[in-house]
């Protein structure tokens, strides 16, 4: 009886051995993130954002490329010369390189940055489109009348899909 004991004994001392040369499961285990850090960039952005971040990045390199070759509209108003490449600079460039990087960054304020500036163009796409169709005659007006709809229609779109995913950014 006394050689059982001392058997299962000798067993158990074996197996703690064995387990204290193994990694425990704590020391393997992928450590998660702290609750406070938050990931950034392009990976944890939702669809939604990549999108806006894509449309935005397409933007700026438009933008680019026809600077000062363009008058810039700006509520119904044409700008050229000095006033449309302050206006480019400013509104094509400056203000969504803000956006883009706000947003890849996950700013606590960049969606309602985004909102304000999807919001201005928007509007500026309105009055524009609304001073296009007073101003010119019936026949030119539906092939341009098509594309200023599908772009106010994409600038809604992303305008709501900012404010749908305000929650990433808190």
């Amino acid at each position: 009886m006394k050689i059982k004991v001392l058997r299962r004994k000798m067993a158990l001392k074996n197996k703690l051995t064995e387990l204290k040369k193994t990694p425990s499961n704590f020391e393997t285990e992928k450590k998660l993130p702290e609750p406070n850090v938050r990931e950034t960039g392009w990976k944890p952005l939702p669809r939604s954002l990549k999108i806006l971040i894509a449309v935005t990045g397409l933007s700026i390199i438009a933008s680019i490329f026809a600077f000062g070759k363009a008058p810039t509209a700006l509520f119904g108003f044409l700008l050229t010369g000095v006033p449309a490449i302050i206006a480019t600079i400013v509104l094509n460039l400056l203000a969504p390189g803000i956006m883009f990087f706000s947003v890849l960054k996950r700013l606590p304020w960049a969606w309602k940055y985004s909102l304000a500036y999807l919001g201005f163009f928007l509007a500026n796409g309105l009055i524009g489109f609304a001073v296009f169709i007073t101003s010119s005659g019936i026949n030119d007006i539906a092939g341009i009348t098509i594309l200023m709809l599908f772009v106010l229609a994409v600038e809604l779109g992303l305008l709501i899909a900012v404010f749908r995913q305000k929650r990433y950014f808190e």
